[in-house]
């Protein structure tokens, strides 16, 4: 079930990227509460990362604030799974934005929250997000020393985009 509402909801985030099928925000506030599959946070996440890629960044703050503040309490079907994630979107939201030591706080506390639930793959999208911000600021010994120690981690699941993509950006570091 988790895997099948990852697809979609990754499928339907790609839609919204590419101007397709966003929700208008008369749309969203009316529907915000009904759940994409069992996962409203996940959609709510993914919604966040479409409205960022068309521009609109105060409501994907909006959003991501929101499913965060939900998904904490854990009013939808023990959600709070999906902690982490929300607060590393929220991070790469405000690196956008050029916050940093505000992204830097939302990675550090979903970097806690991964390592808490024992979620490798979290904590590696988490170092990547992080590392890419540490880049931004001219530091890549910081972004390697986030980096390294979690993708030196993982034994398994090297075909994954995650994978993939912290592969070359420790290539590309020094």
């Amino acid at each position: 079930m988790i895997v099948s509402d990852l697809y979609h909801c990754q499928k339907w985030s790609v839609d919204c990227a590419k101007g397709r099928n966003i929700p208008s925000a008369a749309g969203r506030s009316k529907n915000r509460d009904e759940p994409f599959g069992t996962r409203t946070e996940l959609r709510n996440g993914a919604l966040a990362e479409a409205l960022a890629g068309t521009g609109q960044f105060s409501e994907a703050l909006t959003v991501v604030d929101e499913a965060v503040g939900r998904a904490s309490r854990g009013d939808r079907d023990g959600q709070m799974w999906y902690l982490p994630e929300l607060f590393r979107i929220k991070g790469e939201l405000l690196v956008q934005q050029d916050t940093i030591d505000a992204a830097e706080d939302c990675f550090t506390q979903a970097m806690q929250l991964a390592r808490e639930q024992g979620a490798l793959l979290w904590e590696l999208r988490v170092a990547l997000s992080a590392a890419r911000s540490r880049l931004k600021l001219g530091r890549p010994n910081d972004a390697k020393t986030i980096l390294a120690p979690v993708y030196d981690r993982i034994k398994e699941s090297f075909a994954t985009a995650d994978m993939q993509a912290a592969r070359a950006l420790l290539d590309s570091l020094p």
